[in-house]
């Protein structure tokens, strides 16, 4: 059917029935049978190629559509990754700058510690030696407390005199200044008539032969105790003998 709509638009079917003798007629129509069945057959496939074609143009766009899908996703993630990328760097940037503060803060703090454990040191001496004066305070308190309340015991009104009995007046210096530690009261220094004393002698007035007596048990040493034959206005006088 198609073949001979295909003679007909061509114009060749009427004149070759027509003007052609009956076996060569014939033969014609045969060979134009299969003429015909090969127009059909080429209709049959020149449909199959366009269908065919059209899958494959489909096929192709589909996998087109999906290779520009493809390519957007792989731009995206190239995009995210380099977002990442550029956090991650700011990320390390700013930890390194953070570290640098934070070991910069440990070497200050460390240097503080060094001061104060120094700081800490030098208060520790100077509390110990703080505590030294406050000690050797404290024993002149108890050493002035002691010799005021002696000095509340012995007559604040006793004259006593020291002289130098061995020819040395440091001797009775010496003798003067041990007995203000014991709380008496000195009034005079000065050298003996002579200088051949050989032991301390106290000279004591009338009426004084008990303090006498007080005077050389505070000495704690064994003075010779003797009265007093001439006349003299203090009460007790204490010679230093170069066996003192």
């Amino acid at each position: 059917m198609g073949a001979t709509r295909y003679l007909l638009k061509c114009g060749l079917a009427g004149r070759v029935m027509g003007g052609m003798p009956r076996n060569f007629s014939f033969i014609l129509l045969l060979c134009l049978g299969f003429i015909f069945h090969g127009c059909s057959g080429f209709e049959y496939f020149d449909g199959s190629l366009k269908e065919d074609t059209a899958d494959s143009e489909m096929r192709k766009d589909a996998i087109k559509a999906k290779s520009q899908k493809l390519t957007t996703e792989n731009n995206e993630l190239k995009k995210q990754i380099a977002i990442a990328q550029e956090i991650n760097k700011r990320t390390n940037i700013s930890n390194a700058k953070k570290l640098v503060i934070i070991s910069e803060r440990n070497r200050s703090l460390n240097q503080e510690i060094i001061k104060l454990q120094e700081d800490n040191q030098r208060i520790i001496q100077e509390n110990e030696t703080l505590k030294k004066r406050l000690a050797r305070i404290k024993t002149q308190d108890e050493t002035f407390v002691s010799g005021f309340h002696n000095a509340s015991k012995k007559d604040g009104r006793l004259k006593i005199k020291v002289l130098s009995g061995d020819g040395d007046l440091n001797s009775a210096e010496k003798m003067a200044k041990n007995l203000k530690k014991i709380g008496y009261s000195i009034k005079s220094i000065d050298y003996a008539p002579r200088s051949d004393f050989e032991i301390t002698t106290i000279y004591f007035a009338q009426n004084f032969k008990d303090k006498a007596k007080r005077l050389k048990s505070d000495l704690g040493k064994n003075p010779v105790l003797k009265p007093l034959n001439w006349s003299s206005k203090f009460d007790l006088i204490v010679v230093t003998g170069s066996q003192q």
